[in-house]
């Protein structure tokens, strides 16, 4: 009882925090939990995939095609638009053990492939790259080797629209927990040009593709953290709050 409030408690401490951090007036909390956890969501590819891991439940993104060179796609639709800065945050937990993979998260300007605009990806195994794209060039990030395996992080994807640039962050591992390392590429350039340009972002991402003949675990993903219309904040106000957290949780198996 006391370990399930303690992993309650550290939830929404994080949920806060990444709140703040986006600098939203509202926010929208993905974690999971509950009875219709993927509502909204646009699966292709894969079986929805909600299971408990590391004591909660978690969105498991993989290829369960078992075909060989299939995508697997996990989209949702954003409430309020991006049309100039913006960002989102999610728990990341990469697996390294099975066949050829690719797992990518992006914000992006609907669900095609071609869609996928800022974010970026990993393979596995050996290789276990962690990439992004400028424009339509892969280029590792400079502190790909700092990641491991079987480790949990968080990310923020930040972005501006008007440019089509994008920054990245991540804490967890060997990078640690008390704040966001800023990721870079090419040897220090930590601002770069989205994958494909868009004049708004209007979904979260999750994508894994298997070059294989076999059903691959890519990552398990959680509390993922967006904007919601700034005018929800009108609920919180009697008690002085500036944010409103709305969860979607987790649908019978």
């Amino acid at each position: 009882m006391k370990e399930a409030i303690h992993k309650t408690a550290v939830k929404w401490i994080v949920v806060l925090c990444a709140a703040a951090a986006l600098n939203a007036s509202a926010v929208l909390v993905l974690d999971f939990e509950g009875s219709h956890p993927l509502s909204g969501w646009n699966v292709s590819g894969a079986t929805t995939d909600v299971v408990a891991f590391d004591g909660s439940n978690r969105l498991r993104i993989r290829d369960t095609t078992g075909t060989g060179a299939n995508i697997t796609t996990y989209a949702l639709p954003i409430a309020e638009i991006i049309t100039g800065t913006g960002a989102m945050e999610f728990d990341f937990y990469a697996i390294n053990s099975e066949n050829t993979t690719n797992i990518a998260p992006y914000l992006a300007k609907g669900t095609a492939l071609t869609d996928r605009c800022a974010g970026y990806g990993y393979d596995d195994p050996g290789v276990f790259d962690w990439y992004t794209f400028n424009d339509g060039t892969q280029t590792n990030f400079d502190q790909t080797t700092s990641f491991a395996a079987n480790t949990w992080y968080r990310f923020r994807i930040q972005v501006d629209v008007s440019t089509n640039t994008q920054q990245i962050f991540v804490k967890g591992g060997s990078f640690g927990n008390s704040s966001f390392t800023q990721l870079t590429i090419n040897s220090g350039t930590s601002t770069w040009n989205f994958r494909y340009t868009a004049t708004q972002l209007t979904h979260i991402s999750f994508t894994a593709y298997s070059s294989s003949n076999s059903n691959v675990d890519g990552i398990y993903v959680d509390n993922i953290v967006i904007p919601e219309p700034s005018g929800m904040a009108m609920i919180m106000g009697a008690v002085g709050a500036a944010v409103v957290v709305r969860r979607r949780r987790r649908i019978a198996a």
